[in-house]
């Protein structure tokens, strides 16, 4: 009988919060979990090792690295396009305009005070 005392006070007690203490948790950007990369020949891997190991880098850390500058670059060259997109020409207009504005700042302002306060 104490038994199921025992089993049917175990059950009506909900469930209190772990507070574990320790290093706190870090919040989810996205990128949580392991990364499994395929069909990479065994040359690839020990090039890999060699050079992070040159550079005094754990592999991740020289991998991370290589593939963000080379994401980087691949990325700024394919913004490099001859023909303008309207953005750009957006842009360049803009600038224009601003030049404008800036050059007609740089007379009134060497214009004497009344002239500029009175016009003329």
């Amino acid at each position: 009988m104490n038994d199921e005392q025992d089993t049917d006070i175990a059950e009506s007690i909900p469930d209190a919060p772990k507070n574990k203490g320790g290093r706190p948790r870090k919040k989810d950007d996205g990128t949580k979990g392991t990364w499994v990369l395929k069909n990479i020949s065994n040359e690839t891997k020990t090039a890999v090792k060699k050079a992070s190991k040159a550079n005094g880098e754990t592999i991740g850390g020289w991998v991370d690295r290589v593939l963000i500058e080379t994401a980087q670059e691949q990325f700024s060259a394919s913004k490099e396009v001859e023909k303008p997109s309207d953005f750009a020409r957006q842009q360049s207009d803009l600038l224009e305009k601003l030049a404008d504005k800036i050059d007609n700042l740089e007379r009134t302002a060497s214009k004497p005070f009344l002239q500029r306060l009175f016009g003329g």
